[in-house]
C-alpha cells in the first residue's frame, strides 16, 4: 500500500489537474513524485466524493466485516468515515473479465460485503487494473 504523508496530501490536492489529465499522467508513468501525487489526488477526490477520509493507516476485510480474512486485494486505499473503518478500494490485475467480477461479487456478497466497479478507470495501472470497492452491506 502506498502511505501518503498528510503533507504530500495536501501538495496533491492542490493539483489543478481534471480527473482525465491525472489519470493521463499516471498512464504515461511521469516522474515518480507527480505520478504519486496524481495517484493521491484521485484517491482524496474519491473518497471526498462519498464522504470517505483517505487513511495512512491499514485494516482488512476482518475488521471491516468481522469475517475470516479474504486476501483478494491489490493495491489497496483504505477509507474511514467518522474514524471507522468504511471501504477498501483495491486495483486488482485478474478482474477484466466479467465472469470473473461475477465471482468476486458472488463470494463478497456471500461473506457480507457490498462490492462495485465504478466506471472510472484505476488509478493505479489503469489498463491492468480493475477497480474495486469493498464496503460492509451495512453502510450508510
Amino acid at each position: 500500500m502506498l502511505r501518503f504523508s498528510r503533507a504530500f496530501r495536501q501538495v496533491a490536492l492542490r493539483l489543478p489537474d481534471t480527473h482525465d489529465e491525472l489519470i493521463g499522467r499516471i498512464s504515461m508513468r511521469q516522474p515518480v513524485r507527480n505520478w504519486r501525487l496524481s495517484m493521491c489526488r484521485l484517491a482524496l477526490d474519491f473518497g471526498e466524493e462519498r464522504g470517505w477520509t483517505l487513511t495512512g493507516s491499514t485494516f482488512d476485510d476482518y475488521q471491516l466485516s468481522s469475517l475470516e480474512y479474504i486476501r483478494i486485494f491489490d493495491h489497496a486505499f483504505y477509507y474511514r468515515k467518522h474514524r471507522l473503518p468504511i471501504a477498501i478500494v483495491s486495483h486488482p490485475y485478474d478482474l477484466q473479465s466479467q465472469k470473473m467480477k461475477d465471482r468476486v461479487i458472488s463470494d463478497m456478497k456471500d461473506n457480507g460485503f457490498d462490492i462495485e466497479f465504478p466506471k472510472q478507470a484505476s488509478w493505479w495501472y489503469p489498463e491492468y487494473t480493475t477497480m474495486t470497492v469493498i464496503t460492509r452491506c451495512s453502510h450508510d
